[in-house]
């Protein structure tokens, strides 16, 4: 994994506001090849593909 981690929610934010392209592993595994975020709660990443992930399962990495 090449890029950087959104650890945060305001890091997130900032994904979601500037429409990055948004890639989600999980223990190194690629689980989604990416797309940009919907929303988030507290505990989950919603895409816009529909796809929903835990926060405190995945990462979340924007390529460089």
């Amino acid at each position: 994994m090449k890029g950087t981690l959104l650890y945060t929610a305001a890091q997130l934010n900032d994904a979601i506001l500037k429409q990055w392209h948004v890639e989600v592993y999980q223990h190194d595994e690629l689980l989604d090849q990416g797309g940009v975020i919907e929303y988030q709660t507290k505990d989950i990443v919603k895409m816009k593909d529909g796809h929903y992930f835990m926060k405190s399962k995945c990462e979340f990495l924007v390529r460089e």
